[in-house]
């Protein structure tokens, strides 16, 4: 404890007869989460490609925000919460695009037939959807959402429910909608 009490006063000391002295030099630049997201999604567009979200098969490293961790063996990753954040890199500016996406939802009928759904890209809402039983669904993506070189997909889920809550299970997670695949699609 002694020692202790020292450093601390030898380091106070030092802060006291530095003052005027410049700050030490970085050897980093700090960045904004943004930024990274967007030095990282810009290297590989996924245009024309479909995202798997199956265990292992690469679609983790583009979500964001709102997914449950990697369940093994499920071809599906959940959303946890009411909300679930994608970032999928494309190309810069590439006009109307369409999102073409195989989603099931955590339902529980008659009181919870369907998930609703808001889908927005940058920021911008592109869809409502109604989502139970896993079926693909199609979103157009107008050209005035398209004018970075990433989509930032949000999935609102507002009735997303834990399987404990629907006695379906002793699972508390909130989960909403499943996400199997998704893909960026040009829209002619």
């Amino acid at each position: 404890m002694r020692n202790i009490r020292g450093l601390a006063l030898v380091a106070a000391t030092a802060m006291v007869f530095c003052v005027g002295c410049e700050p030490p030099k970085r050897s980093w630049t700090p960045v904004t989460p943004e930024q990274l997201i967007g030095e990282w999604a810009t290297a590989t567009s996924v245009m024309g490609k479909t995202v798997d979200f199956a265990h292992g098969k690469g679609g983790e490293r583009y979500r964001t925000s709102g997914w449950t961790g990697p369940d093994p063996g499920m071809p599906f990753t959940w959303t946890e919460g009411e909300s679930a954040k994608l970032v999928l890199p494309i190309a810069a500016d590439p006009g109307p695009l369409k999102l073409k996406m195989m989603l099931g939802g955590m339902v529980n009928p008659p009181d919870l037939p369907a998930q609703d759904v808001q889908v927005f890209v940058n920021g911008v809402k592109a869809a409502d959807l109604q989502v139970s039983a896993p079926a693909e669904f199609e979103v157009d993506v107008p050209a005035e959402s398209t004018g970075s070189a990433q989509l930032q997909i949000e999935f609102r889920v507002p009735r997303a429910a834990s399987p404990l809550s629907l006695g379906h299970s002793s699972d508390s997670r909130v989960l909403g909608i499943y996400l199997f695949k998704i893909a960026v699609l040009k829209r002619a």
